[in-house]
């Protein structure tokens, strides 16, 4: 009977390793559409584990902003998510990364007060050749309105 149960059980683990988070530590190349009137915008961002929760930067035409990230909760899909909130000036926003079979992380974002939903992808360095556009409007440089 023990053994029975042994061979039900022992499934389960084979499993398990592909249900495991994928650690988004690393830098990116950024590229992003702001929700508030649809422009590009590109950057870099930086990823670090601190503690249970992930430390974010990004520097998006010459500015900073900074995050605070989570794994997020599994949706009915075998997707992998990541979770970030962040501020800038006196705004504060979300944005929610979905892992790409390219190892690249494409995330839907918005502030707070925002009408629509701006997006954003971010590729490992290395992956791509990063163009610098710093005169895009962009999350980092709406003060009062974007990441």
């Amino acid at each position: 009977m023990f053994f029975r149960r042994l061979v039900l059980f022992l499934p389960a683990f084979a499993v398990m390793p592909c249900i495991a988070f994928a650690d988004p530590t690393g830098r990116y190349v950024v590229h992003g559409t702001n929700p508030s009137d649809g422009s590009n915008y590109t950057g870099q961002a930086e990823v670090s584990r601190s503690g249970a929760a992930y430390a974010v930067k990004w520097t998006i035409a010459g500015a900073q902003v900074v995050g605070v990230g989570i794994e997020g909760q599994p949706s009915n899909s075998s997707d992998t998510r990541f979770v970030v909130g962040f501020g800038s000036g006196d705004s504060m926003g979300i944005v929610e990364y979905v892992l790409q079979p390219d190892k690249s992380w494409k995330g839907r974002w918005a502030f707070n007060g925002d009408q629509r939903l701006g997006e954003e992808t971010w590729t490992p360095e290395g992956a791509e050749t990063s163009s610098s556009d710093e005169d895009a409007p962009s999350p980092a440089r709406r003060q009062s309105d974007s990441p």
